[in-house]
């Protein structure tokens, strides 16, 4: 109904048309920050500007054709933004190079730099422009982007009553608008190049060259050398600091960045948002005073976008998993007080809003066996909480179109996340490679004896890449092309749903019975799970479905054994 009117709106806003008053109004509404529910402090508080839909439409259509092309127009070390970048990548990078550090001992530190509200203090006209036209910005697009950004009108609310409009002469961006990540990510672009051809970096990996030096000659330099520099999330940027020298190098980026943006840096000491994590030999020595920038604050604990980094790789596998399982505990046990749902739909409810908490710091960090344990106790409590009797355990874990409850296996799918994230960085080309990843694969897993042996990581045991192995024997899949629902599969059916038939591994697989199944060999049991998940059956009724074949539903003889 709207569609035609729709694009005849958009193609005059791209023909240099003003937009109207109502495309130029936003709301800005005051949402809580992450820990601070209970704080009435405004500088708690993200401010969120609620957008009509015409106006998202432009801007996403803006944002999409930007999206296309920064994977080379903006740094490969802005992770937010590109298709050949992943935000675990880099925080694989920091991992990589901490358990260097380890091993070398040298002196050297990592940094957060965490800028005041880096999305409303950001003006587009006089600083995001610029950048976009020094990186070969068209004409045209630039007086579209001016049409569309120009004369913006706000309006506060508070506690749903609208305060009087104020007109955006900064034209700062706006949270909430589509293409705001795709500005910000241009407009931080100078001060990681910056950075980067200041900074020495981390060394992580180094391939040196083959053969003795020349007589006399000094030894050559290595071919490939893989260090940690800076990387950027979004407005949180994290350089890296080997000499005493590189803490003015780093507050000197800053500064520039601050006077030239209209950004400000967290330089509060006591609110503490701008840190320093010290590694190898400076960890002891180096003391608060010795950086001679009161907002850095030496922590014990780095932040990357959810997943912590400590100076020892024991340390960091604790502090996440012992977050990971606080957090899934404290969402079990409210829901086992007051969500009440039919079986079926108790795993999806888990998958969706509970096991989604693991997965993204599973891709760098390996899960502890204990780890596992309570994790999945935890969550058989919820969904098996009513219930008299349970199903066995492959009934559990098996995909719901072969008669299962489909609930995410933790071990196999956090193992393909890390098998997934590896190789995207080892051999596939649709990535930024790491060379030390390539050298680990290209020695542990196609066993190439020419490579010079790289430092194995604790976080990469050798059945790890066994497992890469066996996937290669097994099957005729070509692994950098997996995905990571591909490896999930792969790894649920080797280790948990299926077996091989009659025990010989020369034998393709196929299902491990259930305990119903074994006692009823001669029943057609795919067509019983085909029809207790009919569509029109409401959750209800399959739950029913579900327990009558598996014999769950209690009867007198069963609750008498309880009397």
């Amino acid at each position: 109904i709207l569609g035609d009117a729709m694009l005849a709106m958009i193609s005059a806003m791209w023909e240099g048309s003003t937009l109207t008053a109502s495309q130029r109004t936003s709301l800005m509404v005051f949402g809580v920050k992450p820990g601070k529910a209970n704080s009435l402090l405004p500088g708690d508080l993200r401010r969120i500007s609620l957008l009509n839909t015409d106006f998202k439409l432009m801007t996403s259509l803006e944002a999409h054709r930007f999206k296309s092309t920064m994977t080379h127009t903006v740094s490969p070390l802005q992770l937010v933004a590109g298709d050949d970048r992943r935000i675990h990548h880099g925080i694989a990078k920091a991992r990589d190079a901490i358990q260097a550090v380890s091993k070398s001992g040298v002196g050297c530190a990592l940094l957060d730099l965490d800028f005041m509200a880096a999305f409303d203090y950001q003006v587009f006209n006089d600083w995001v422009l610029p950048v976009l036209r020094a990186k070969g910005l068209a004409e045209a697009v630039e007086r579209r982007l001016v049409n569309i950004f120009n004369n913006r009108i706000t309006i506060p609310v508070v506690n749903s009553v609208q305060g009087k409009a104020v007109k955006n002469i900064r034209r700062n961006l706006s949270q909430g608008c589509p293409s705001a990540m795709n500005w910000f990510s241009y407009a931080i672009d100078p001060l990681l190049c910056y950075l980067e051809r200041r900074l020495q970096g981390i060394p992580i990996y180094s391939l040196p060259v083959h053969g003795p030096a020349e007589r006399g000659a000094r030894r050559p330099e290595p071919l490939v050398v893989e260090r940690y520099k800076v990387l950027g999330l979004a407005d949180d940027v994290k350089p890296s600091v080997t000499t005493m020298e590189e803490f003015n190098t780093v507050e000197r980026g800053a500064t520039l960045f601050e006077l030239a943006t209209g950004n400000k840096l967290h330089r509060d000491p006591v609110k503490g948002k701008c840190k320093v994590l010290l590694l190898g030999r400076w960890r002891g020595r180096v003391q608060q005073e010795d950086i001679g920038l009161p907002h850095l604050r030496i922590v014990d604990t780095l932040a990357f976008i959810g997943v912590k980094l400590t100076a020892s790789w024991q340390k960091t596998r604790k502090e996440n998993m012992d977050e990971l399982q606080a957090r899934v505990k404290t969402t079990i046990n409210s829901w086992k007080s007051g969500k009440f749902q039919p079986l079926v739909c108790r795993p999806f409810s888990v998958n969706t809003f509970c096991l989604s908490k693991i997965w993204f710091r599973t891709h760098t960090v390996d899960i502890r066996e204990g780890d596992i344990t309570t994790l999945t106790s935890n969550v058989k409590q919820y969904i098996y909480q009513d219930m008299f009797y349970k199903p066995s355990e492959e009934m559990l874990f098996r995909p719901v179109q072969f008669g299962g409850l489909g609930l995410h296996n933790i071990r196999c799918k956090a193992l393909a996340s890390r098998i997934t994230s590896f190789l995207q960085t080892a051999i596939n080309s649709k990535f930024q490679s790491s060379a030390y990843h390539s050298a680990l694969y290209q020695y542990y897993c196609c066993k190439n004896e020419d490579e010079v042996v790289p430092p194995q990581p604790p976080y990469y045991p050798q059945s790890f890449f066994d497992i890469i192995i066996s996937m290669k024997e097994d099957t005729s899949l070509d692994p950098e092309k997996l995905s990571l629902k591909e490896w999930y599969k792969y790894l649920l059916e080797k280790k948990v749903t299926h077996q091989h038939a009659l025990g010989d591994p020369a034998l393709p697989l196929e299902l491990r019975p259930s305990h119903r199944e074994e006692q009823e060999p001669g029943h057609d049991w795919q067509r019983s799970y085909d029809l207790a998940r009919r569509k029109g059956l409401d959750p209800g009724k399959k739950s029913f479905a579900f327990k009558l074949p598996n014999i769950l539903l209690p009867y007198k003889e069963r609750l008498a054994e309880f009397q």
